[in-house]
């Protein structure tokens, strides 16, 4: 079931069921005396926030703890009231990346509210496979949001950018526009300042590109100092403004390591569905506007046929040239 489901709610309630408790819980420490709680109350999931005082203490490691509400001043024992149990069994979230805390069963139900030595060891066995699937599951979040990250800025990276194209062209009734950015000269700063120097620049580059963004919008660095955004706006004037602001923005002197630079950029434009209904040719088409823009020393250029041919047309005398030379 924590496989295929929601570890969480899924291990709450077969706990719940397996061992015929009234409530089971998850309890991870959010500071030094407050724990997030996911506690299941009749099958539902609840989440609260308690608190427990500056004196309890932790309960043993790696070992299940049978608490009570009698003389018991563990803080497992304080979750334990504050959810209004009687009795119950913890067990502690030993090594677990989001956080110390407990999988606690509260109140058996039956004749007797005390868990047997056998449910104790089923416990130990289940807990156990249920911590171990939560941190497989925060792991694989994270390892998810790594491979769509951009390592040096931050931004989405290529597949991420693709991916979100993807998942707008889905829509038939969706409209918007992709921007592909170059920055001017640099190579230059690389060869003059440094790596680090060049790598500080898409950095602030990066920033910039975030504080300009819009709430649907999305950017990304596709490699070297070649940016991509993701715009939900396709209306002529609209776009205007927006490339007029974006620019002034980028353009803006910076200043890295006591240097201050002036920085400038081409920007190729194309918009779905009246170029492409394809993200992977709507990318390519916005690469192509923005060689013409670097070409014309025009700040943006949107992308039309004509200019698509003009490049094919250049990469056949680029070949021509050097089988004459040859």
């Amino acid at each position: 079931a924590i496989a295929t489901r929601d570890p969480v709610e899924a291990g709450l309630e077969q706990l719940t069921t397996i061992l015929r408790a009234s409530t089971a819980a998850i309890a991870v420490r959010d500071s030094d005396h407050t724990f997030a709680v996911v506690a299941n109350h009749d099958s539902v999931p609840t989440e609260r926030t308690v608190g427990v005082p500056a004196d309890s203490a932790p309960i043993e490691a790696n070992a299940v703890a049978t608490i009570s509400t009698e003389a018991d001043t563990t803080d497992a024992a304080v979750l334990l009231r504050q959810l209004g149990g009687r009795a119950g069994l913890a067990i502690p979230l030993s090594g677990d990346p989001i956080g110390t805390g407990y999988i606690l069963l509260i109140d058996r139900l039956g004749a007797s509210d005390h868990f047997k030595p056998d449910e104790v060891q089923l416990f130990s066995s289940l807990a156990t496979n249920l911590a171990s699937r939560i941190s497989a599951v925060d792991l694989l979040n994270r390892l998810e949001l790594q491979a769509r990250t951009d390592a040096l800025t931050g931004l989405a990276n290529r597949t991420a950018i693709e991916a979100e194209l993807e998942r707008r062209l889905d829509d038939d009734t969706s409209t918007g526009t992709v921007l592909m950015l170059d920055l001017d000269r640099f190579k230059d700063v690389n060869d003059s300042l440094g790596h680090q120097f060049g790598d500080a620049l898409l950095q602030l580059i990066a920033d910039r590109l975030q504080d300009h963004l819009r709430e649907d919008d999305l950017a990304g660095r596709l490699g070297g100092d070649e940016f991509a955004i993701v715009l939900d706006t396709q209306h002529q004037p609209d776009l205007d403004r927006h490339l007029a602001s974006l620019t002034q923005r980028l353009t803006a002197p910076a200043e890295i390591q006591g240097v201050t630079l002036e920085t400038g950029c081409s920007i190729g434009v194309t918009a779905w569905p009246t170029d492409s209904t394809n993200g992977v040719e709507l990318l390519r088409f916005a690469d192509i506007a923005m060689y013409e823009a670097k070409r014309t020393h025009q700040t943006w250029v949107r992308y039309t046929p004509s200019i698509d041919h003009a490049s094919a047309d250049r990469l056949a005398l680029l070949g021509q040239i050097r089988q004459a030379i040859t």
